[in-house]
């Protein structure tokens, strides 16, 4: 399991939130694992591009996640500082590692 926190320390807001993360070398992604922890949106999410504010995207390799309140299925929202949200956003998914 992958768990990837995100927070805004600067002064205002952070707008427009997308944070990506790409597999590691010699993993697969675990269908069905893509979840929002902690923050604006918390939940489970689905795998498949348009249906929420996560997708994977096989050709890339790579979870994608709108984060912040007001976050869909196609913009990110806004990621309040660290002042109002200390614990940020916090997002996980699962891989499988491949055996050589």
């Amino acid at each position: 399991t992958y768990r990837v926190t995100a927070r805004n320390e600067g002064g205002g807001p952070a707008d427009n939130l997308v944070l990506t993360d790409v597999l590691p070398a010699h993993t697969t992604y675990v269908p069905g694992s893509l979840r929002v922890v902690e923050g604006p949106g918390a939940g489970v999410k689905t795998d498949a591009r348009g249906d929420d504010q996560a997708y994977y995207d096989g050709a890339a390799r790579a979870v994608v996640y709108h984060l912040g309140t007001g976050a869909n299925a196609t913009t990110g929202g806004s990621l309040a500082n660290t002042a109002e949200l200390p614990g940020g956003s916090t997002i996980e998914y699962r891989v499988r590692i491949d055996l050589a």
